[in-house]
């Protein structure tokens, strides 16, 4: 068997492996390794935990296989259902920017560049269809990480 001791304090670990007998006080737990060596913390100051270790079976390994299989078509079928087609996200953004009396225009430059007063008319770059075909990549992209 192997455990895991934790200081209370500083939550320090430490891994105790091959232990083939622990022993509880009131006051304390005693670990038996397997060469006879004796290990003893205190409960007041330490926490500890066993940790089981077992071989996985190869039935067990398809059966994780498959839950992880499962996991990601289920996220895959999440964001499916999520996410609109790009082609009504398309939409969506063109109908955003093309208000009543209004165009969208994106700066070329750096924003720094008001502050110093040389932005011009000619730093300004209208939307197109291909602008908003990028944005919509661009969106559903961020969301699919």
């Amino acid at each position: 068997m192997e455990y895991t001791v934790i200081k209370k304090r500083t939550n320090k670990q430490q891994h105790i492996k091959n232990v083939v007998k622990v022993t509880e006080t009131a006051r304390t737990f005693k670990f038996i390794l397997e060469h006879g060596e004796v290990w003893e913390f205190h409960k007041s100051k330490y926490e500890f935990y066993s940790l089981e270790v077992e071989e996985l079976t190869e039935e067990k390994k398809k059966i994780a296989e498959m839950v992880a299989n499962n996991a990601l078509k289920f996220r895959e079928d999440m964001r499916r259902k999520i996410l609109p087609p790009k082609e009504k996200l398309v939409e969506i953004l063109n109908q955003f920017f093309s208000m009543e009396d209004t165009d969208a225009y994106w700066l070329t430059r750096a924003k720094s560049a008001f502050a110093v007063g040389t932005v011009t008319i000619d730093d300004f770059k209208e939307f197109t269809d291909e602008t908003i075909n990028e944005l919509a990549d661009f969106i559903i992209n961020e969301i699919i990480k």
